[in-house]
């Protein structure tokens, strides 16, 4: 993550965890047990999506990192951001996967 906007900090999701139920991070929304949510750019905690300007003339690129840590937990206060987060990891990631996509609502715009 260099210079974008966090949409998104979960941490603690275990091991073992394959999949998040529907809405998971957002209002009302499930999140495994154990799963702390940080801080994101638009300054609310969990989950929220994609919204790009509607007359903006480039796609915007969206990427959803796991993070394997060798650590049970990072220790944060309980009010933490992206980058509280992503300092917080160095040293401990032992892998991490990404999927990435683009988005615009313009609809002149090839995303």
């Amino acid at each position: 993550h260099k210079g974008g906007w966090w949409h998104w900090i979960a941490l603690g999701i275990p091991a073992g965890q394959r999949h998040l139920a529907r809405g998971a991070g957002t209002a009302g929304g499930a999140m495994p047990k154990g799963t702390v949510q940080g801080t994101n750019d638009f300054g609310q905690t969990g989950y929220d999506g994609p919204c790009p300007p509607r007359n903006d003339e480039r796609g915007h690129h969206y990427v959803f990192t796991v993070y394997a840590l060798d650590v049970p937990s990072l220790h944060l206060p309980e009010r933490f951001t992206g980058p509280d987060a992503a300092k917080a990891m160095q040293g401990h990631v032992l892998a991490k996967a990404s999927i990435s996509g683009t988005y615009s609502l313009n609809p002149k715009v090839k995303a």
